[in-house]
């Protein structure tokens, strides 16, 4: 996807506090984004508000496209 232009954030949400989530997926989460500071680990509201502000930064073209 990356070689048409295309970017992938990913957003990995995880329980504050806890491993209630499958820690063999991190790394495949990782991967999913199409470059480092594309992947946000978040387990709080404030830190998926981060994110999104994050992901604002980084892409400030965006386009939709049918």
């Amino acid at each position: 996807m990356s070689d048409v232009g295309i970017h992938v954030h990913m957003i990995f949400v995880a329980k504050e506090g806890t491993t209630d989530y499958n820690p063999d997926f991190l790394p495949y989460a990782r991967d999913c984004a199409s470059r480092t500071e594309y992947f946000h680990e978040v387990d709080a509201a404030d830190d998926l508000i981060a994110a999104f502000q994050r992901i604002g930064e980084l892409s400030s073209k965006l386009r939709l496209t049918k």
